[in-house]
């Protein structure tokens, strides 16, 4: 069997610009058009033993080119009524060139991909802004979304010709989605004076859905359908003590129907081997608060602060998206079936905290020194999207603990406020963490792979404004 090599760099390399134009039609109507456009490439190698065995390994190369184009009508009808209408149109193209030798699992898997992938979103909106008194104000607003997205797979060999003879009847083949949604957003706020003000909202929202971006094997060749979600929140605004006080606070609950979720583990689409797959894993409650609070209290000092929490609740799984035994689909409020999926899915943090303090000398003539400090808590993360058997690697080795981060910096300001010198340091404690890992124990490979944090930094960064 061919060996294969790579390098150990991960090199990307982009340009963008934007243009926004903003026309007064009238005085009372106004006109915004936005353009944007970017372009990247990205080519990294990925060696999942560390070590000169051949038993995983990818190089890839990933381009991408995208354009938008939004207009906006802002027009105001009354001092009290007011409107926003407006269109959005992107399209975009990724590439994606793949070489994989991946050589634990028990059918042939090493060819060379070159995706293309196309996507084209449209979407016409509008909102109104009514001050029904000098203390309630009311929104409303639409949206009305198509998506268009298709997928086309080849999977050759390595002489770059011939169809891989396992993934071959994937080769040249088209996989495509298109939908379509009207979503709405209300909302009211209330100011009981000028230092306090409330407000409550409900929306509805999706995602849309897709196909398999990485089918190991034809069975997972599948598309995935939309996720939707149905937003309340409500909160509180507050300037206290002759704004030396600001306290922000809001609770939410989210209703999601047909959640999205990757699967790393799926032997029921198509046997053991790796897994990659997208699917519309059930209907879950997410509910959360958040809290902010940043102070002046005298002279020079300044106290932030801010923190969250948030719960996932699955409501019911569709049984054979975890179930690799199941006939029938459906959504399962049976916890025999939703405990098979962790208790968060993947990049979903329960709870995070900051503090941050900083003091102002004044030096006369010389300007300004300020020392500042940031402690920063991430709470854990799941490593995986099923949930891991007790006692098992994935569940010793492959969830990321919570973690706290301590940085610090030092900044002299000159007395106009053009040039300013800081000292920083990230890290300061040079804490050894993991901000993500990708466990393949369930899928073949036996490995639990991950990316550790950055070490103790420090930086000297000089700026002039002229």
């Amino acid at each position: 069997m061919a060996a294969s090599s790579g390098t150990q760099l991960n090199t990307f390399d982009a340009y963008d610009f934007a243009l926004n134009a903003d026309i007064g039609i009238t005085d009372a109507v106004k006109a915004k058009w936005i353009t944007g456009y970017r372009n990247w490439t990205n080519t990294f190698s990925i060696d999942g033993d560390l070590s000169p065995a051949q038993t995983q390994f990818g190089n890839n190369t990933l381009t991408d080119w995208f354009w938008s184009q939004e207009l906006r009508l802002s027009m105001d009808f009354t001092p009290k009524l007011r409107a926003t209408i407006g269109g959005f149109y992107s399209d975009e193209k990724t590439t994606y060139y793949t070489l994989q030798d991946i050589r634990y699992a028990p059918i042939p898997l090493q060819f060379i991909g070159n995706d293309p992938v196309k996507t084209t979103s449209k979407a016409a909106f509008g909102t109104l802004f009514y001050d029904l008194t000098d203390k309630l104000s009311l929104t409303g607003g639409a949206r009305y979304s198509w998506d268009d997205k298709s997928y086309t797979y080849y999977r050759l060999s390595f002489d770059g010709k011939t169809p891989n003879p396992f993934l071959g009847a994937l080769n040249g083949l088209e996989a495509r989605f298109q939908g379509s949604r009207p979503d709405w957003h209300v909302s009211a706020d209330y100011r009981f004076n000028p230092a306090v003000m409330t407000y409550v909202s409900w929306g509805t929202g999706y995602k849309a859905g897709g196909d398999s971006p990485r089918p190991f094997n034809p069975a997972q060749a599948i598309g995935f359908g939309p996720e939707k979600v149905n937003a309340y929140e409500i909160g509180v605004k507050t300037d206290l003590f002759d704004r030396t006080v600001r306290f922000n606070t809001a609770v939410f609950y989210n209703k999601l129907d047909d959640a999205q979720l990757v699967l790393l583990n799926c032997p029921q689409y198509g046997g053991p081997g790796p897994c990659a797959l997208p699917q519309n894993a059930g209907d879950a409650d997410v509910t959360g608060v958040e809290v902010e609070v940043f102070a002046k209290p005298f002279g020079g000092l300044q106290i932030d602060a801010s923190a969250s929490y948030m719960h996932w609740d699955w409501k019911c799984v569709n049984p054979q998206v975890v179930l690799p035994t199941a006939t029938t689909g459906g959504c399962s409020s049976d916890s025999a079936i939703t405990d098979l999926l962790s208790d968060t899915p993947i990049g979903f943090m329960k709870e995070q905290g900051h503090l941050g303090a900083q003091y102002q000398f004044p030096l006369g003539g010389s300007g300004t020194l300020t020392p500042r400090f940031d402690v920063t808590y991430f709470g854990p993360l799941a490593g995986s999207n099923t949930a891991p058997a007790p006692g098992s690697p994935s569940a010793l080795y492959g969830q990321i603990g919570g973690y706290t981060l301590l940085n610090a910096r030092l900044t002299w300001r000159n007395a106009k406020g053009d040039l300013e010198t800081t000292l920083e340091g990230l890290n300061l404690t040079n804490h050894y963490y993991f901000y993500s890992k990708f466990d393949l124990t369930g899928a073949g490979a036996g490995t639990i792979t991950g990316s550790p944090g950055r070490p103790l930094q420090w930086g000297l960064t000089m700026k002039k404004s002229f």
